[in-house]
């Protein structure tokens, strides 16, 4: 059973998906860019967790 997507979120990087990716799997890098563009991240307070219901 398939369930609807609540919301989607699009947006596109002028960067390699070699970066993106790196970005996307690094706490430390993603907090630097994953926020609302007018506002920042509290530093340490983003996680990824790369596991199957992981954070």
């Amino acid at each position: 059973m398939s369930q609807p997507f609540l919301y989607s979120v699009e947006r596109q990087f002028p960067v390699t998906i070699d970066k993106l990716w790196h970005a996307w799997v690094d706490a430390k890098a993603l907090e630097v860019w994953y926020h609302p563009t007018d506002l920042g991240s509290v530093k340490g307070a983003t996680e990824s967790d790369l596991t199957i219901g992981g954070l």
